[in-house]
């Protein structure tokens, strides 16, 4: 760490440890659709973030 508290270089093992913590999970929810508008609710953590797609047949 530099006297500024930056981070030195990452490890593999952090570097591993981040790219599994970053990985994108696709997971269904349910959806309640009024008239033209569609309705979703859903949880994001912390620091998280959230990406959606909706998708018609």
């Amino acid at each position: 760490m530099d006297r500024y508290g930056s981070p030195g270089s990452l490890t593999a093992n952090e570097v591993s440890a981040l790219e599994l913590a970053s990985t994108l999970i696709m997971e269904p929810f349910t959806t309640r659709q009024e008239k033209s508008s569609i309705f979703v609710r859903t949880t994001v953590p912390p620091q998280g973030v959230g990406y959606i797609t909706i998708e018609t047949e």
